[in-house]
């Protein structure tokens, strides 16, 4: 490395500088299919883009760089909806911030679809203006129209997620009111965070 790569190196031991640092560990990681520079990229923006994550990191980078070797195992993105860094006040650190990594339903889809079995994954969120029916046993999938140009959709009633595998067939058809939604966030220990997927997503 040159004396000037030196010299910044020593100056920022920040968390964006030790994700440069441990490059070729998290390349090595990353599954065969997942570009790495990019993967490297996303998780150096999403600290550098964030004052709270970054603080957040600094604040214990061991766990920071932990969280990170899930997300590259897995080959989701970090610091996107398929992986979300989220701060969280931890007891063992005096209730200092520091970064939890959580899978989110975008990186489950993935992983789904790298699984090989399914060709379509749908999950949606059906709102009180929606129109939606679903009968099981009677119905294979819900039919959920929706009115994509109307100025408020209304407030969501619901949730529901399926597969339909790559032989046509259709996987469980997974129903949630909004009652079920708000009782498992209700379980979450992020739920008062503003940070919380809960919160932002």
């Amino acid at each position: 490395m040159s004396q000037i790569g030196n010299a910044i190196e020593k100056r920022d031991q920040g968390p964006a500088a030790q994700i440069e640092q441990y490059r070729d560990e998290y390349a090595a990681l990353v599954p065969s299919h997942v570009n790495a520079d990019q993967w490297i990229r996303l998780a150096v923006g999403a600290i550098r883009g964030n004052k709270d994550l970054e603080q957040a990191a600094r604040n214990d980078v061991g766990v920071f760089l932990r969280e990170l070797k899930t997300a590259a195992r897995l080959g989701l993105e970090p610091g996107t909806e398929q992986f979300y860094l989220t701060p969280r006040k931890s007891k063992a650190h005096g209730y200092k911030l520091i970064i939890k990594g959580i899978v989110g339903y975008q990186g489950i889809v993935e992983l789904i679809y790298r699984a090989g079995a399914v060709s379509t994954v749908i999950v949606e969120a059906v709102r009180e203006r929606d129109t939606f029916r679903y009968v099981p046993g009677r119905d294979d999938r819900p039919v959920h129209e929706i009115d994509w140009f109307g100025d408020d959709r209304g407030p969501l009633v619901g949730v529901y997620a399926y597969a339909v595998m790559k032989d046509g067939a259709v996987s469980k058809v997974v129903v949630l009111n909004r009652k079920r939604v708000m009782e498992i966030r209700a379980k979450s220990d992020s739920k008062d965070s503003d940070y919380s997927p809960w919160n932002t997503n």
